[in-house]
């Protein structure tokens, strides 16, 4: 302690208090500026309010003078009006308040410590694009088969022959696929004159190392390489068909991994391979995909007679034609085309399982013709079994026009997209009566073909059968019960040479390629002279003579989305997307509904979309009813928005005192 006397003592006295003061004051707006500490009900907090004010004005973020509540009479959410208490301003100011970089690592953190959703989940694209490409040509083939002669001259390689001296490689390049092409000629058993991409061999020269050093030495028979006439797949020699190895072979690689007792001499790049790999029983994966995968290849798909390996992602896309001239489906085949779409076909398998599981009566599945013949025949339904769909969100054509109309939009859709299931009688005969208990089993049975992504149902009464034509696009006169625009193709026409054509369609299943019209070359003449020995070139010009077809080679390319981890190409995440979802059976109340869509609106980087829709869907339980409620169509945007920018610089009240 010190005593001071005297004018002085106290004026250095009074000086320092008020330094202390000063120093006091700036941390106070300093932390209160970080908003770094949580209000209470204390005396000095509440002074503070009008501060929170203020910094709510500059940022555009109001307080609010109600909350949010559910209407369980009317099932929506509405408004009580209610002072917001400083502390859960603070919060929401303190999303705003400090930079934000929207890494997966700081969203995830700031879901957990802000919005209180800690088992919310961002995941990230899934997708890759599957692609199939095919050459037309015009006026006739000869550009596309003079294209094919060039492309295995000048860049495919032939298994155990050399590589053309004339070609252009590195003597280090030459001497590498030269050896790899002696390896692939002993590990795999070729067709006379195969030829394949360069690429394709390093991928299958790894799997044939990969074979010998598991203790296989067997040629693995190729069935088909570069063939002229094999359409998408097999045009351009990007992708072979292999046989199906047999299940004891797999198995025994699968022994011999597990040993992991390798033959002395193993190159270290298959050594480092293998030390990667884990191989499940040849009964859970009958293609040996773990082995081709890991050596490579971005397509292993099932084939009615082998399966299909490419380093291209093709998957299960392919071309096939259309019946006229240069007229092309795009298809997305399931394991063993032909036959349905991918996603049609594992649909179908999971919601026969889901269904036998849930107590629901098998149905049959038609074949093309009864299932024709049997739309034919519908005919208007009664008005139970209109209620009945009502209830299970479907509907049907209510009349003979409307009811002729979707019978033949369906007879020209394509067949791989769709399905046709017959119930069964008992439960059909519940459904025109009108039967609550059937009601209820066709409710459950729809949000069966929700959950496996089978994009609409058309429901038909054919004398006394209920018809369920299933389709993977929406259907005529049919409601949408998912977003079944993401399986359409994309379709490019890529000019080669002379002038590329057009397509009838850039969206779809089909498009036709239009050949260029108008376009003709005239009998050349002489060009300029130019200095050096020899003629000038010829160029095309007028001249005598009748003006012939300009010939022209285009590549149509569909394009599409599939899974890159697996066959099944359902549950997609597109690309620059992110979807937000919570583990089964987790639920959030509408606080924290409101609290994570704010906060993934303030950190979705541009050009990125954040789907919500399984957190809406499946997740929210909006008035602790102890299950979700869909907030789907108007309901989706039931939260109020924290950042209003027509708010800036708007002092608003305070709570009250």
């Amino acid at each position: 302690m010190r005593v001071v006397e005297g004018v002085l003592g106290r004026l250095l006295y009074a000086i320092g208090v008020e330094k202390a003061r000063v120093r006091r004051q700036a941390r106070e707006l300093h932390e209160l500026r970080r908003l770094g500490f949580r209000f209470d009900d204390t005396p000095e907090h509440r002074r503070m309010g009008a501060a929170l004010d203020r910094l709510g004005a500059e940022l555009g973020v109001p307080r609010f003078a109600d909350r949010l509540a559910w209407d369980a009479a009317n099932q929506r959410p509405t408004s009580v009006s209610a002072a917001e208490p400083d502390e859960a301003y603070r919060a929401r100011l303190e999303l705003y308040r400090p930079f934000l970089m929207p890494t997966p690592g700081r969203v995830l953190r700031m879901l957990r410590d802000y919005a209180g959703a800690a088992a919310v989940t961002v995941s990230e694209p899934n997708t890759e694009f599957a692609v199939a490409i095919q050459l037309v040509s015009s006026p006739d083939d000869a550009p596309r088969r003079d294209f094919l002669r060039w492309l295995r001259a000048a860049h495919l390689v032939q298994p155990g022959q050399p590589i053309p001296a004339a070609r252009l490689l590195p003597r280090d390049v030459r001497a590498a696929q030269q050896a790899a092409l002696g390896r692939v000629a002993t590990a795999f058993a070729f067709p006379a004159g195969a030829f394949a991409a360069p690429l394709l061999v390093e991928l299958l020269d790894r799997v044939g190392r990969c074979r010998t050093a598991l203790g296989v030495t067997r040629p693995w028979k190729v069935l088909r390489a570069q063939d002229d006439a094999g359409g998408s797949r097999y045009e351009l020699g990007l992708g072979v068909e292999l046989e199906v190895p047999p299940a004891a072979e797999l198995d025994a690689l699968v022994q011999a991994l597990a040993r992991k007792a390798f033959p002395a001499g193993t190159d270290p790049a298959t050594l480092a391979l293998l030390a990667s790999v884990t191989a499940p029983p040849s009964a859970a994966d009958p293609l040996g995909r773990w082995l081709l995968a890991a050596c490579g290849a971005k397509t292993v798909h099932a084939t009615a007679t082998g399966c299909f390996v490419s380093h291209m992602p093709v998957f299960g896309a392919v071309l096939v034609p259309d019946g006229a001239p240069n007229a092309f489906q795009a298809r997305f085949e399931a394991p063993g085309d032909p036959g349905p779409n991918a996603v049609l076909w594992y649909g179908m398998r999971d919601v026969t399982a889901d269904a036998a599981a849930a107590g629901i009566p098998a149905w049959t599945e038609l074949a093309a013709a009864p299932a024709a013949a049997a739309r034919a025949a519908a005919t208007v339904p009664p008005a139970p079994f209109v209620a009945a769909l009502a209830a299970a969100r479907l509907r049907t054509p209510g009349d003979a026009a409307e009811l002729a109309r979707a019978i033949a939009a369906l007879g020209t859709m394509p067949a791989e997209l769709m399905t046709t299931v017959k119930l069964a009688p008992a439960l059909a005969a519940g459904l025109q009566t009108g039967a609550a208990a059937a009601a209820q089993q066709l409710a459950a049975l729809v949000r069966l073909f929700v959950a496996r992504e089978l994009g609409s149902v058309l429901p038909l009464v054919s004398g006394g059968d209920v018809l369920l034509v299933i389709g993977v696009v929406p259907l005529p006169s049919a409601a949408s019960l998912v977003k079944a625009e993401r399986l359409a193709f994309r379709w490019y026409a890529v000019g080669m040479t002379g002038v590329a054509g057009t397509l009838t369609r850039s969206v779809g299943a089909r498009s036709t390629y239009v050949p260029p019209a108008g376009v003709r070359l005239s009998p050349p003449r002489p060009g300029p002279t130019l200095p050096g020995p020899g003629p000038g070139p010829t160029l095309p010009g007028p001249g005598p003579g009748a003006p012939a077809a300009a010939p022209s080679l285009a590549a149509v390319v569909a394009v599409s989305l599939a899974r890159a981890d697996r066959d099944d190409p359902r549950d997609r995440i597109a690309p620059y997307s992110a979807r937000v979802d919570l583990p089964d059976g987790a639920l959030i109340d509408l606080a924290t509904y409101e609290r994570v869509m704010n906060l993934l609106e303030r950190a979705a980087p541009i050009g990125v979309v954040l789907d919500t829709a399984p957190l809406r869907e499946r997740h929210v339980d909006p008035g602790a009813l102890g299950h979700a409620v869909p907030l789907t169509g108007r309901l989706a945007r039931t939260f109020r928005e924290f950042q209003q920018f027509r708010h800036l610089g708007a002092v608003t009240d305070g709570p009250a005192r």
